[in-house]
């Protein structure tokens, strides 16, 4: 494809240099001269028509999405056989290139909710993404977030087409079990990806291997095997958190988040709990209620404590969401959870 710097797509876009590489085509850095702007100009490499029907796609569906943790659509056009989308230009890099080495709890679990806002975002509008990886996220200088690529993206109401079920699309590391089995997925499949990118960035790991030498290795872990629960390899992640990690991840599509909000106030609740303990921490330095209670025990009191903690946040947003059923179940749990810590 003849796309070079000081390239003029369509009398307006000056191409400057070559920036990234993302689903189906080249990702350009370019001046908009009529709004006197940086944008990003996704290309189109491979003219199939399958790819370019997934290029189309993409389009559309970006273009229907308006959210600022999703990277915007301004234009798509053909200019000379060059099919291209003018995206907005995130100033960062992608989430592939962030040292795992370095990142907090608190932030690996923001990150995680400003990808699930996005998805609630796109889901409520009928859209899913599914190729949720760190490839397919900015960052920006800030640590905010922005997704990319809806390439694979397709309607809520196509997912249950059978002629299109037994597609396998997505990366593999990152793709949920009922894919490899031909099953169509819904939103609980975005969630199941983004249990894997929280697992990766609280354990610097895949859940499962990732040998790209032997996808069938990969595919079958996914389906029959339960990943290491995150504290094997990061013992300071808490117990919440840590639960809240393994049911993304789960199997088995309905025993997991039924939606993007419902992970997003799990995530805050969990997040709230350590927030809280640290913050008493830091005025007074002294230990958690029910520490001092066991000789040896101390580890196993605190995990109740902040169990419990969790549970109670949890019915309040439950309440607040007029799930008082929900909400009943989670202050059981606090009390059954309290009944049972070290004394």
């Amino acid at each position: 494809m003849n796309v070079v710097p000081d390239r003029i797509l369509a009398n307006r876009y000056r191409i400057v240099e070559r920036i990234g590489k993302g689903g189906m085509g080249d990702i350009f850095l370019a001046v908009d001269h009529v709004l006197e702007r940086e944008v990003a100009v996704k290309i189109l490499t491979d003219t199939s028509d399958e790819v370019s029907r997934r290029f189309l796609i993409e389009a559309r569906s970006m273009a229907r999405l308006n959210h600022p943790n999703i990277v915007a659509v301004y234009d798509v056009g053909v200019d000379r056989e060059v099919s291209y989308i003018i995206l907005e230009h995130v100033s960062g890099s992608a989430m592939a290139n962030l040292d795992l080495g370095g990142i907090s709890l608190d932030d690996a679990v923001g990150l995680t909710i400003q990808l699930l806002q996005a998805l609630r975002y796109a889901h409520d509008r009928g859209v899913l993404h599914r190729d949720i990886k760190p490839g397919n996220i900015m960052l920006t200088d800030d640590l905010t977030l922005k997704v990319m690529d809806f390439g694979l993206a397709r309607r809520l109401s196509d997912a249950t087409n059978s002629s299109q079920s037994g597609e396998i699309v997505g990366t593999v590391a990152y793709l949920p079990p009922e894919r490899f089995l031909g099953k169509p997925g819904d939103r609980t499949a975005d969630l199941y990806s983004v249990g894997v990118v929280l697992y990766e960035l609280l354990c610097g790991r895949l859940p499962f291997r990732d040998d790209s030498a032997d996808l069938v290795a990969i595919m079958s872990a996914h389906i029959n095997e339960s990943p290491a629960p995150p504290r094997r390899f990061n013992p300071a992640i808490p117990v919440g958190l840590n639960d809240a990690v393994m049911r993304l991840l789960h199997a088995d599509p309905a025993q997991r988040y039924p939606d993007a909000a419902s992970a997003i106030d799990r995530l805050e609740a969990e997040r709230l709990v350590w927030q809280t303990a640290s913050a008493r921490l830091d005025r007074g330095g002294t230990k958690a209620p029910l520490e001092h209670s066991v000789p040896g025990g101390q580890e196993r009191a605190r995990r109740a404590f902040a169990q419990a903690l969790t549970f109670v946040v949890a019915g309040m947003v439950d309440s607040r969401r007029h799930d008082l059923a929900a909400a009943r179940r989670n202050y059981a749990a606090a009390v059954t959870t309290l009944a049972r810590r070290p004394h």
